[in-house]
């Protein structure tokens, strides 16, 4: 029920589908186990901002009624770095938008 960010010997615990976009060259980054030191998200956040990223999601995007826009899904590929769905600042579960 939880993903793993991992930089080095630290990482930071996330929810289940909280990783909305993740570029090849940082997919060892994303995982489902943690080892070494855990850090509060916001910390790792701010530790990590040259490779991680957040997008603040809405409600409805939360519960996959509405999606997350073809412009947006281009600038995380441009950005190159994993980027975390927030809602009100805290990582957030997206579910799947349906059609």
């Amino acid at each position: 029920m939880s993903t793993f960010l991992r930089a080095a010997d630290r990482w930071a615990i996330l929810p289940k589908g909280s990783v909305i976009f993740c570029p090849d060259k940082w997919a060892a980054k994303v995982g489902r186990s943690a080892g070494g030191e855990p850090l509060a998200w916001p910390a790792f956040l701010a530790a990590n901002r040259a490779w991680v990223s957040t997008y603040e999601v809405s409600p409805e995007q939360v519960r996959g009624e509405k999606p997350i826009p073809d412009s947006a899904r281009r600038e995380f590929a441009r950005a190159d770095r994993v980027v975390v769905a927030t809602l009100r600042g805290h990582p957030v579960t997206l579910l799947p938008a349906r059609p």
